[in-house]
């Protein structure tokens, strides 16, 4: 299951990437795709749930990180193992 979870973050982290490149970021940026998360899996595991909750703070703060990616050691060092 977490490894579904990962592919489906990086897919997602690689499509918010570029919309920034492109200067597509606008307020909610994400939230969209975060909800589909939540509805995907169970967010009681507690694993799951807290990488869940880690990718939408990251999503929210997306413009300090310089395009890094979420699974990046400076980005997230605890979810760096999956990069």
């Amino acid at each position: 299951m977490i490894k579904n979870l990962v592919r489906d973050i990086k897919r997602i982290d690689k499509k918010l990437i570029a919309k920034i490149q492109q200067g597509k970021m606008t307020e909610n940026f994400g939230q969209s795709d975060i909800r589909k998360l939540r509805d995907k899996y169970d967010t009681y595991d507690f694993e799951l749930g807290a990488m869940i909750r880690d990718f939408d703070l990251y999503c929210a703060t997306i413009e300090n990180y310089s395009n890094k990616g979420f699974f990046n050691q400076e980005t997230s060092s605890k979810w760096s193992m999956y990069e």
